[in-house]
């Protein structure tokens, strides 16, 4: 049990670590969306293996109480504070239009 708890600890650490990366790219400005889109299938990969992990922490401590109820707290913290970041969305500046009718479709693209 001790080592996937050792295991699972690793993996929180790079589950963090790709969040965080994701979260800087959404901070820049001109991001790469190619990269934003690999990181979050990391992220993902991440995510099932916590999953599988939790699991197996499930099976190991159900005979005793006391592991799995510490082990769940755990989680509830960090998933607490994982959800409490936010995230900084590129701005989107959009078209200003007058009064008239008119200025809209002049400024309109000709395609649609």
């Amino acid at each position: 049990m001790e080592k996937v708890v050792k295991i699972l600890a690793v993996h929180r650490r790079t589950f963090d670590q790709v969040f965080n990366d994701i979260l800087n790219l959404f901070g820049q400005e001109n991001s790469d969306k190619i990269a934003i889109f690999s990181k979050i299938n990391i992220l993902e990969q991440k995510i099932q293996v916590l999953i599988d992990l939790h699991r197996q922490m499930v099976d190991f401590s159900l005979d005793d109480g006391n592991t799995l109820n510490k082990e769940i707290s755990t989680a509830d913290e960090y998933s607490d504070s994982e959800t409490k970041k936010k995230l900084k969305l590129p701005k989107i500046e959009f078209r200003k239009f007058g009064d008239e009718i008119k200025e809209w479709f002049e400024k309109l693209p000709r395609k649609f």
